[in-house]
């Protein structure tokens, strides 16, 4: 079965296997099952190095093992972690899954194993608020421990386990998967004044591979000491493509909306630090990666593993004699095949096939352990708690520089209900099927969709998409023909406002013609602040409803379609700028966010629209959790009709429908009072607002709305009852994902 990518991520290692490159015929040592045997031919080794110098580095961090790391008998260290699962959304970033714990542990080479617990607290915040103490304590914090001298070694990953077919770049053998060369040096000075020479190997994968990695290791000059490390896959991870046989068919019945399936790593840092001016072991261990399921669900994934306070017991250091002959070997066989450790007083755990005991202590009162000063305050700060800003910078700025190899991958086809918006219903198309021609170059992703469009053949269309999945930035080129939405926010053609179309004659968009070119960019997801830009060329057309066809039809003469928006005939070049803020991640907790948007655009209607938005949430007395939310914004120039600022619907003004009051200003408010239980919330609103002519803002009558609203898992779901208080008052319901509270 495929395995995990969070785990996939945690079991790259960067510790040398002690045995040199003498043979010709090595066998890699690198945890991936079967042990398979890797050839290294002397082709291969020629084109292995850059240059002598990085094979004489290589052979010496391999070697550098078998004398100081073996000298440890034991250590005490004091261990933190974090790990994070965010959810990034149109609205905000989300907390899916948080845990942070602490603990003192105590290593022996030959005795039992202790790990004291100091912290450990986990949330899930759409389901609760409120941290609770993990379950299963005495199996996850052994992870912090680790042997000196394993030569896979990886803080919280299972050295006998891990994924099959990840290439550990310093085992013997990893010359069949990478080459190598002498990078930069550096020195640092220590804090009694003496100075450590570093030198720098850098790997390149041979071949783009999610197994291999790309990027950059220091040693220290006198032992070989591994001291840095900072990678990226060499390919992100991709299910259709990369899933193991036997899942092949499985991944076929995946839905086309949550496709593709996607996982890469924006950085992987590991850092040393010398203890006792001796002993370089393990200080910190992060990385942040990413999940993603379709065009719109995005997972950030963050891990952060630290080490402190060491004290190192080796050579002549002689541990107490009962410690010595305390609990190995244990009772019967100390040989096991890994996962098969015997359950023993304590619990137990495989290092390389052999049990050793582990002795977990945990406080009598488990509350304790939620507040603990090892922890940080709030288990909801944002960014990383144990690496800086500063340090994640710099990281992913010495990547941008590594290369990888590229492959050509496809062309591959897609239509129906393959991917998201392929097939779509709306009252100016009628029916559209469109067929995806999906490329690869590396980096580089290229998307060729023609469209029909069966209602009206002249509304079809194309679009060419190229996009350039880079560390820490996202630009992308577009060029495209067909209808286009005068309002995103709406999801116009998504399979929601689809199926409303297609059985109730409710089509919530309004649409124009366009053809032209963009190119646009923005941060990977997961950034509470991100910029995202975008420079385009167009022109824009009126379109009218080409079809009637709806299942209301069958009891209803009347057609249901409301009539399309006349937009105007526009030729526009322009620049839009959107910078979105957000801070608070717990939904029981204060939040707030910000949106500015500038928009710009020359030709045959030169204009400029501006807007802001402000959001606040947080617990009010009573037990009950309230918001408000206001925006407001005006357009300058000569605006084209699909320009106007509108309002209506859920996104804007609940009650009303899609463009209930349009104008080259606006304003709107809403405020909120619901339960403060995130997994269901039970919620009263009134929203208001206005939009017309700049010259009356802020406007005398606003339209008002107000109803009643149920939210699941902290407003991924939300379903609306609302009712127009002025105007045609009816009731209108909608349902939404990714709405606030």
């Amino acid at each position: 079965m495929m395995q995990p990518f969070l785990p996939l991520l945690l079991a790259l290692g960067v510790a040398a296997a002690p045995q040199a490159l003498d043979g010709a015929a090595v066998q890699d040592t690198t945890p991936r099952g079967a042990g398979d045997q890797v050839v290294v031919d002397s082709a291969t080794l020629a084109t292995a190095f850059a240059d002598p110098g990085a094979r004489e580095l290589l052979r010496r961090a391999r070697l550098r093992q078998d004398s100081t790391d073996r000298s440890i008998l034991a250590y005490r260290a004091l261990a933190r972690e974090r790990i994070s699962v965010g959810l990034s959304t149109f609205r905000r970033e989300r907390l899916l899954y948080r845990r942070e714990s602490a603990a003192r542990v105590h290593w022996r080479r030959y005795g039992p194993l202790e790990v004291e617990i100091l912290g450990a607290r986990e949330v899930v915040p759409p389901a609760f608020a409120e941290a609770r103490v993990p379950e299963g304590l005495n199996r996850a914090i052994s992870q912090f421990l680790f042997d000196p001298s394993d030569n896979r070694f990886l803080p919280g990953s299972d050295p006998d386990g891990g994924p099959d077919g990840l290439r550990h770049p310093l085992a013997p053998g990893s010359e069949a998967h990478y080459r190598f060369a002498r990078g930069d040096s550096t020195v640092i000075t220590l804090p009694d004044g003496r100075t450590v020479r570093l030198l720098e190997l850098r790997l390149t994968p041979r071949r783009p591979d999610p197994h291999l990695v790309a990027g950059s290791l220091w040693i220290e000059g006198e032992s070989y000491a591994v001291v840095q490390g900072a990678f990226r896959l060499a390919r992100a991870f991709d299910l259709e493509r990369d899933a193991d046989e036997d899942d092949k068919d499985d991944v076929r019945q995946i839905p086309g909306f949550l496709k593709p399936i996607r996982a890469d790593l924006q950085y992987l840092t590991i850092e040393y630090g010398l203890w006792e001016m001796r002993w370089w072991l393990p200080r910190l261990v992060a990385l942040e990666g990413y999940a993603s399921a379709g065009a719109l669900l995005r997972v950030p994934i963050r891990y952060e593993m630290s080490y402190s306070e060491y004290d190192v017991f080796a050579d002549t250091a002689s541990l107490p004699l009962p410690e010595l002959a305390a609990t190995l070997p244990l009772p019967g066989d100390t040989i096991a095949p890994h996962g098969s450790c015997r359950r023993v007083k304590g619990g137990c755990r495989c290092f390389q096939g052999r049990c050793r005991l582990v002795e977990v202590r945990v406080p009598p009162d488990t509350s304790d352990l939620l507040a603990s000063p090892f922890l940080p305050p709030s288990i909801f700060e944002d960014g990383p708690a144990l690496l800086g800003e500063d340090e994640v910078e710099a990281v992913l700025a010495r990547l941008r520089g590594v290369s990888v190899p590229v492959e050509f991958v496809g062309p591959r086809i897609y239509w129906g209900f393959d991917r998201p918006e392929l097939t779509r219903y709306n009252r100016v198309e009628g029916l559209s099927t469109g067929v995806r021609l999906s490329a690869e170059y590396g980096k580089l992703n290229v998307d060729l969709t023609p469209r029909l469009a069966w209602a009206e053949w002249r509304n079809s269309g194309a679009r060419l998409d190229a996009r350039w999945e880079g560390i820490g930035y996202r630009p992308y080129l577009g060029v495209y023909h067909g209808i286009a939405a005068v309002d995103p926010a709406l999801q116009p053609f998504d399979l929601a406002n689809s199926l409303g179309a297609l059985l109730w004659g409710r089509d919530l968009g309004d649409y124009y013609g366009v053809y032209g070119a963009e190119l646009g960019g923005g941060p990977p997801p997961g950034r509470a602040l991100r910029l995202d830009w975008r420079l385009y060329a167009e022109r824009q057309y009126p379109v009218a409803n080409e079809t009637w066809t709806s299942l209301r039809r069958l009891w209803s003469k009347e057609d249901p379609f409301r009539p399309n928006l006349e937009a105007d005939t526009a030729t526009l070049a322009g620049l839009a700028l959107e910078l979105r803020l957000a801070r608070g991640l717990d939904p029981a907790g204060f939040r707030w966010g910000a949106r500015a948007l500038v928009d710009g655009a020359t030709g045959s209607h030169d204009h400029l629209r501006t807007s802001l938005a402000l959001h606040l949430a947080g617990p009010l007395p009573g037990g009950v959790l309230g918001s408000i939310e206001g925006e407001a914004g005006s357009a300058f120039g000569e605006i084209p009709v699909q320009r106007l600022w509108a309002l209506g619907w859920t996104p804007t003004l609940r009650g009303y429908a899609p463009r209930a009051a349009t104008g080259n200003a606006f304003w709107r408010a809403r405020a909120e009072l619901g339960t403060r239980v995130p997994v269901g919330r039970l919620i009263v609103f009134t929203d208001l607002g206005w939009a017309g002519t700049r010259a009356d803002f802020p406007g005398t009558t606003p339209l008002v709305g107000a109803g009643v609203g149920a939210s699941l898992l902290d407003g991924l779901l939300r379903v609306d009852l609302a009712r127009a208080l002025r105007g045609a008052r009816v009731w209108r319901l909608s349902v939404g994902t990714d709405l606030a509270l």
